[in-house]
């Protein structure tokens, strides 16, 4: 074997390709870096720190251009020098003078597979986390300058902002802490899907306080109030003493539970415990909602009988000491509405007591009462209940402690579920496959429901779409590990073929081949996420690009054998 020539090509390939690699990863990052820092996000500093902490997760894409590119030059160099010419005199076949490429080509794709599912993963998330923080300074240099916080539905506008240093003590009482900054002259607002404004409020000064949980890799910050004036929703302005701690705000991660940017082992534990991806989180979320409000109108309909046991409520907000029992002789359903109605003597009744307090302070009764319930976002197994009396003529009897009267009509207040969770347990601890397997023990009740059979088709849908997405990344990691190797052979077949054309034409030949056979296989990958198009044909696809790599080489390497 001739392992002086062999050890030749080999080290000429290497340190083309690390120099090829290392440029183009910066290359990349630098190009993906401008707009922010042409934005003022970045400072100096952190363009840096961005550039460094990005390239490694470039490889993947870099390293399958820089091997076509060095073995385009080594083997052109080595045609012109006529080392090629002087291998063949002596006997060497091509398969033997291409032997190190196809050496090294296995190598980088067992290497480019382990990077791309064990370590590239983690440089995108240490990225994350550190450019994270360092934007922090980019924050308050925003606030300084005029321009307002927007996190998740939630903006902040101050007239000034500091960042205040972390003592020991401080991260002794709360080791979670990361951050904090104070505002002076603020100004909150929160506002819907649809950018409607919820609540607003403001204060004389506000703390930012950051925390990033590192066993659920979660960044959060909140917002505390101090002498502020709040808007909560449904109720007047009131002047708040002291702290207003608004609930902790998760910071959105662009890398966080996306499969893309997944570990092998981390992509296992996805499927396992889909919940994490946030789209299934959503839709587990809009399940339960759909379950336990279907589960609350059968209570209702269950209990709506003569000498039925009444349901307990609980008001929330400013009405949350106060407990409603509703109780109903009968229960209809007539236009997609659920009704409450009196049976002869037995009339609706809703009987408003104080928590603690064994007789009704106030009591309501009606020939009939509407029932509406809506689902909560904050506690998806506890809808809320909306009772409206009366309205259709016969009015609504009212006794409390000041009397009696009547009401043409009567709107109770958004109540809840006084007991547990409608689904026996915290929304939060139950997981995917529990809220499927409930909906499918109770097929007979719930395929009544078209909210309940439209979340579950969604869910399903859900499922199937992420198991297919993290099979298309899968399969993309191995295709462009593969054609690492097959761009690395093809420069050095085609060099060798076109012996006799300009580097430049060579590398052009296989830049473009490398081009399709990416965009091939991103085309199949992100095919692979539509569940209507069934997976083999996604990876099917996915793999054609090396395929064409294959067959482009195959009949190269059969014409330059001719020669």
């Amino acid at each position: 074997m001739p392992w002086t020539f062999y050890k030749y090509i080999l080290r000429e390939l290497l340190k083309l390709l690390a120099a090829s690699v290392l440029t183009l990863m910066l290359v990349i990052s630098f190009a993906a870096a401008i707009k922010p820092l042409s934005d003022g996000q970045l400072t100096p500093l952190l363009f840096a720190k961005f550039v460094i902490l990005t390239a490694p997760t470039m490889l993947g894409f870099a390293l399958p251009f820089a091997g076509a590119f060095a073995s385009t030059l080594v083997f052109i160099r080595m045609v012109q020098d006529n080392e090629i010419t002087a291998c063949s005199a002596s006997g060497m076949s091509y398969r033997a003078i291409l032997m190190p490429v196809i050496v090294l080509g296995v190598v980088l794709t067992m290497g480019l597979f382990g990077l791309s599912n064990f370590v590239i993963p983690a440089f995108f998330k240490q990225a994350e986390k550190t450019i994270q923080q360092d934007l922090i300074t980019g924050l308050v240099t925003s606030l300084n300058e005029g321009q307002p916080y927007v996190q998740n539905g939630f903006a902040i506008y101050a007239n000034s902002a500091d960042q205040i240093p972390i003592t020991d003590k401080t991260l002794t009482e709360d080791p979670m802490l990361t951050k904090i900054i104070r505002l002076k002259g603020v100004a909150v607002a929160q506002m819907d899907r649809d950018g409607q404004m919820n609540n607003d409020g403001s204060a004389r000064e506000a703390w930012l306080y950051m925390r990033h949980d590192n066993e659920q890799d979660q960044s959060t910050v909140q917002v505390v109030l101090v002498d502020a004036y709040y808007n909560d929703p449904g109720s007047v302005r009131t002047e708040m003493e002291g702290w207003k701690e608004l609930p902790p705000l998760v910071q959105q991660s662009f890398f966080r539970d996306k499969p893309k940017f997944q570990s092998l082992p981390e992509l296992f534990e996805l499927e396992r415990n889909p919940e994490r991806f946030e789209d299934i989180g959503n839709r587990k979320q809009n399940l339960i909602k759909a379950l336990a409000a279907e589960d609350l109108e059968q209570r209702i309909k269950d209990s709506a009988v003569p000498g039925g046991q009444p349901l307990l409520f609980r008001g929330i907000g400013y009405d949350e000491n106060k407990l409603y029992e509703v109780s109903a002789p009968s229960a209809v359903v007539f236009d997609n509405k659920l009704m409450l109605r009196s049976m002869g003597d037995d009339k609706v009744i809703v009987a408003e007591r104080l928590e603690g307090q064994s007789y009704p302070s106030s009591m309501f009764m009606a020939e009939r009462a509407e029932v509406k319930v809506n689902v909560n976002d904050k506690m998806p197994g506890l809808p809320y209940l909306t009772l409206k009396l009366g309205d259709d003529g016969d009015g609504v009897q009212v006794a409390n402690d000041s009397g009696s009267g009547e009401r043409k009509s009567f709107d109770l207040p958004k109540i809840i579920w006084a007991g547990d969770s409608l689904l026996d347990m915290p929304a939060k601890d139950m997981k995917v496959s529990d809220v499927m397997h409930r909906v499918e023990a109770g097929a007979t009740q719930y395929q009544r429901s078209s909210t309940v059979v439209n979340a579950y088709a969604r869910m399903t849908d859900g499922l199937k779409k992420l198991s297919h997405r993290i099979r298309g990344h899968l399969h993309e990691r191995a295709a462009s590990a593969v054609a690492c190797s097959l761009l690395l052979l093809l420069g050095a077949i085609l060099s060798l073929l076109f012996k006799h054309q300009m580097p430049l034409v060579v590398y052009f030949w296989s830049f473009m081949l490398a081009i399709l056979s990416i965009i091939v296989m991103n085309s199949g990958q992100n095919m692979a996420g539509r569940v209507e198009v069934p997976l083999a044909m996604s990876l099917g696809l996915l793999w054609t690009g090396n395929l064409i790599l294959l067959a482009v080489i195959s009949v190269s390497y059969c014409r330059l054998a001719r020669n």
